[in-house]
């Protein structure tokens, strides 16, 4: 067992409904805890930029936290706290910290005492952090190899992808290990929903360039609502000059004919795709590259 001074060095400690705990003042989580049982939890993974005045630099945390609400609500857990004691949350973990460097913050809502796999009421709220270094820093885009899966997508009449829960990261896992023909997670892997089209990968959204013309696949493709999927159509978008950027239904045909693919997310950031099956991609695409340099303007990143 990882004892307080090993977690310290590695993570924050850990905050549960507002209160901050190590091992003497933490009580076990019980072996009937749905969330235990059944993985009956909705979670949120939030980077926090840190600056040379020492300030961390939460990116888009109203829209993590409007997105958590919204899972909790589709997924069946009823709140007994409100936003402002989950905003209060996250500035505590991030206050704690001491790691001189980008933090990842992983917030949760479940449930630690005992219950059932209908439980709905009296969540708790549990928060981490721990050292990330974005990858934008070195100002290099990262490149990685791909392929499609035959595991299908969750789709919205089987558990909503609209859901950020353990149950639909399953469904990733499946992907992975398909692709990687095992214990592997070096190629990731490329996701179509039951209508035939592209969805998402893994872990991240997935964007094509074909010509003058820069694609992500409709939310409809079974597509969790991304916060930085988000940001590239319309943070990011109207800086690429004379690039249309568009929300439609591709399939892997328009993907392997593209010019280039990237991925973005929360925990990726941005990485280019150098390689789909028998498929290579050009590394300098130069919306690709105008892209990846405006993204890494995120690093600066002020909150609104």
């Amino acid at each position: 067992m990882i004892n307080d001074s090993e977690f310290n060095k590695k993570f924050s400690l850990p905050l549960v409904n507002g209160e901050f705990v190590n091992n003497k003042t933490f009580k076990q989580v019980s072996v009937l805890s749905p969330s235990f049982q059944y993985g009956l939890t909705v979670f949120e993974g939030i980077r926090a930029y840190y600056d040379s005045k020492g300030i961390y630099k939460p990116f888009l945390l109203n829209k993590h936290i409007k997105r958590i609400i919204n899972s909790s609500k589709l997924i069946g857990i009823k709140l007994d706290f409100s936003i402002s004691e989950i905003e209060e949350d996250i500035k505590k973990i991030i206050k704690i910290s001491n790691f001189s460097n980008d933090i990842y913050i992983k917030y949760m809502i479940g449930f630690l005492d005992s219950g059932s796999w209908f439980s709905f009421s009296n969540p708790d709220r549990i928060g981490f952090c721990y050292e990330l270094p974005s990858t934008l820093r070195s100002g290099k885009l990262e490149f990685l190899s791909a392929s499609f899966t035959s595991i299908q997508r969750i789709s919205s009449d089987v558990l909503s992808p609209k859901i950020k829960c353990g149950a639909n990261y399953i469904n990733s896992r499946m992907g992975v290990l398909d692709v990687n023909k095992g214990f592997s997670n070096s190629i990731i892997p490329i996701f179509i929903d039951n209508n035939g089209f592209i969805s998402e990968t893994s872990g991240a959204c997935l964007f094509i360039i074909k010509g003058m013309d820069v694609i992500t696949p409709s939310l409809t493709s079974s597509v969790l609502e991304s916060i930085t999927r988000s940001y590239v159509l319309e943070k990011i978008a109207p800086y690429i000059e004379g690039y249309s950027f568009k929300e439609k239904f591709i399939d892997r045909w328009d993907v392997l004919s593209s010019d280039a693919v990237f991925i973005v997310g929360t925990n990726v950031e941005i990485k280019g795709i150098n390689k789909i099956d028998h498929v290579e991609f050009n590394k300098n695409n130069k919306a690709l590259i105008d892209i990846f340099h405006q993204f890494r303007k995120i690093i600066d990143y002020k909150d609104d």
